[in-house]
């Protein structure tokens, strides 16, 4: 196995008998430097389907936390009624994945239960 830039693999630092190269995860090894920041070499793997959505520094699309509390107050959570703090069994959906160009906005926001929004990602990710 080669060692490429942005795979996970990382250069070793001074001589490791010959100035070898190491092939080895991070895991294995004490004296490694990365080759490449990891947020860079993860938004490499990934595939971008909204280029022009703003993002955050880690790359991911900006979520509205304004929006998110407007959304709490307007639906309370099914579990508890409250319309505050955590919501047990349940998660706020896009309707419209932001992915997909929806907006961050209370329309665009519903209660799924943890099983069926995590259903919903998965067939949306293909």
């Amino acid at each position: 196995m080669v060692a490429h830039p942005g795979d996970g693999y990382l250069e070793a630092v001074g001589d490791l008998g010959g100035g070898s190269v190491s092939t080895a995860p991070a895991s294995s090894r004490n004296r490694l430097v990365r080759s490449e920041p990891r947020d860079q070499a993860r938004a490499q793997r990934r595939p971008i389907k909204c280029a022009d959505c703003e993002r955050d520094s880690a790359g991911r699309i900006k979520r509205s936390a304004g929006a998110t509390r407007a959304f709490k107050r307007e639906n309370p959570c099914p579990a508890t009624g409250k319309t505050t703090g955590a919501c047990p069994g349940y998660q706020i959906d896009h309707r419209v994945p932001l992915s997909q160009g929806g907006a961050g906005e209370t329309a665009n926001m519903e209660w799924l239960t943890t099983q069926e929004h995590k259903e919903k990602t998965a067939r949306e990710r293909q």
